[in-house]
């Protein structure tokens, strides 16, 4: 156990001091119930965050499938094509 001082005003005082009474708490008691609620919380909500992000895992349509083998070529792809240069090297616009 770790033992420090917190400073919190008279009302946050006495509203913890109140809430572990009304629990049968000590005010380190229900300090410590606190902190097991909020991790709870928090892992409840990393639990939920991942599972949406599996749900739309792989809904998304990108064009090609096999961006994660053929990156570069996809990237130099992406980047002649912003810059009007066609397939034969040529540029798009009129010279």
């Amino acid at each position: 156990m770790v033992t420090f001082e917190i400073t919190l005003t008279e009302e946050q005082a006495w509203r913890l001091f109140d809430h572990a009474n009304r629990q049968g708490q000590t005010v380190s008691e229900r300090v410590a119930a606190n902190d097991a609620q909020v991790a709870e919380w928090e892992w409840e909500q990393r639990r939920e965050i991942a599972e949406r992000a599996k749900a739309i895992a792989g809904t998304m349509d990108f064009g090609a499938a096999d961006v994660a083998e053929k990156h570069d070529d996809h990237y130099v792809e992406a980047i002649l094509e912003s810059k009007g240069v066609g397939e034969q090297g040529s540029t798009t616009e009129a010279d």
